[in-house]
């Protein structure tokens, strides 16, 4: 099943703005960011290239529980 890449993109781009403006040390801000953007996205969401490198990204983000 194939998700949408430019959900996924746009998801990217507003944790992005998060990680970059948002309050906060860097560890509530990815906190925030992944709670309100990445944590929806779905490995079917990226093309077959890129989908370990997402998997890699979600892994180490829920690692220590977020």
């Amino acid at each position: 099943m194939n998700g949408d890449p430019g959900y996924a993109l746009q998801k990217l781009e507003l944790a992005i703005i998060d990680l970059a403006t948002g309050p906060g040390d860097i560890r509530s801000r990815l906190k925030s960011a992944y709670s309100e953007h990445l944590h929806i996205i779905n490995e079917n969401d990226f093309p077959d290239s890129l989908k370990p490198e997402w998997n890699a990204i979600k892994k180490a983000l829920t690692k220590k529980g977020v």
